[in-house]
């Protein structure tokens, strides 16, 4: 591939590029080499080429086509397991860029929008990020903007959201039948108001995915919130133009091909999975701050204060465990107290899904426990 395709395709310059190809930055040959022979690509070209998981995809959509989609996507799961195998405390904190094919940590942004993302906070979560750790394990994962950020190998996410599991796992496993079924929907009203009407559960988990993706990117404020029959209700957003963002789809695909993905409740996740010097966020339901607040009907199931002291609790059982804890909520004196005994920092933020300019400030607090 041309040094200036290439280019085009990183966005930086072909000087970069050229350092690169003279080995000033560099993976492991030993991996390349076999790599290189798996995608039949000439070694010195493949150097240049997977400088980020961006442009190992990029140059897969070269070689397949979207019809043949799946062949790429296994390629790249394979090329993963192997650089897993060699690299397996490979994370963005503490990086050891001999340890991986990628000089720089790749970043992938959520394809979901959602009420009480983490997005505008990363940089806050960051600053307290444990130096190592095992496994990375989220069990609210909602729009995974943490998880996204970390690019870390070894991750379990889950959520008791089903239409939003099923969605991550169908963009993991399917994305180009879900981008096919995208392609055939219309941002319209009317269209809008047909797809929210659909039960579910009468669709096939491709068909689930692709309706959520759809509503998620087109309703008011790209809010997610069912009723107490677990219905989606949030009206049409009224936002006019194409509504699919396919390379950040096919780039989360991607990204997601070496994480668990599970629908089950916070506590048997951590249970089941959470071990000494795992890192466990905890990104709850916020306890609701006035009564422009309540964002917490993701699933038909609330979140109530009984809910918010027994989550205190099982953060306490994991820092006890000798995990590495974070968890954030709104700066309400109810969760300060539950968790006064731990390191508390307060954060101004903005609260974007409010239509309501006057209610779009708050504070959110991080809690550490453990680190």
């Amino acid at each position: 591939m041309p040094l200036r395709k290439l280019a085009a395709l990183l966005d930086i310059d072909q000087s970069t590029l050229s350092k690169i190809e003279r080995n000033e930055r560099k993976g492991n040959p030993m991996l390349i080499d076999k790599i290189s022979k798996i995608f039949k690509t000439d070694k010195n070209e493949f150097q240049i080429s997977y400088v980020s998981d961006k442009i190992a995809f990029e140059l897969l959509k070269e070689e397949y086509s979207l019809d043949i989609l799946k062949v790429a996507e296994e390629k790249i799961a394979y090329v993963k397991k192997i650089m897993l195998n060699t690299a397996p405390s490979l994370n963005r904190v503490g990086f050891n860029k001999d340890q991986s094919l990628f000089p720089v940590p790749t970043i992938q942004k959520p394809f979901l929008k959602w009420a009480g993302g983490k997005t505008q906070l990363i940089p806050s979560l960051l600053k307290f990020l444990p130096k190592q750790f095992n496994k990375y394990i989220e069990p609210f994962i909602g729009g995974g903007a943490l998880f996204f950020n970390l690019n870390h190998p070894f991750s379990i996410i889950a959520d008791l959201n089903e239409e939003l599991v099923i969605t991550y796992q169908q963009v993991k496993e399917d994305i180009s039948n879900v981008l096919l079924v995208l392609d055939g929907y219309a941002n319209t009203e009317e269209f809008y108001y047909k797809i929210r009407a659909i039960t579910p559960s009468s669709l096939s988990n491709t068909e689930r995915a692709a309706r959520l993706i759809f509503l998620n990117k087109t309703c008011f404020n790209g809010l997610f919130r069912v009723n107490k029959k677990g219905e989606f209700n949030v009206p049409y957003g009224k936002r006019k133009g194409h509504f699919i963002n396919r390379e950040n789809l096919l780039s989360a695909s991607a990204f997601l091909q070496n994480t668990e993905i599970y629908h089950m409740d916070y506590k048997d996740t951590v249970k089941n999975f959470a071990r000494k010097g795992d890192f466990i966020y905890l990104d709850p339901p916020y306890q609701p701050v006035g009564k422009y607040s309540d964002f917490k009907r993701y699933t038909k199931e609330f979140f109530y204060e009984k809910d918010q002291i027994e989550l205190a609790n099982v953060f306490k059982e994991l820092v006890s465990l000798g995990c590495f804890v974070m968890l954030t909520n709104s700066d309400h004196p109810f969760i300060l107290e539950l968790y006064k005994d731990y390191h508390l920092e307060i954060i101004e933020t903005k609260r974007l899904i409010s239509s309501n300019p006057s209610t779009r400030t708050g504070k959110d607090i991080i809690v550490l426990g453990g680190i």
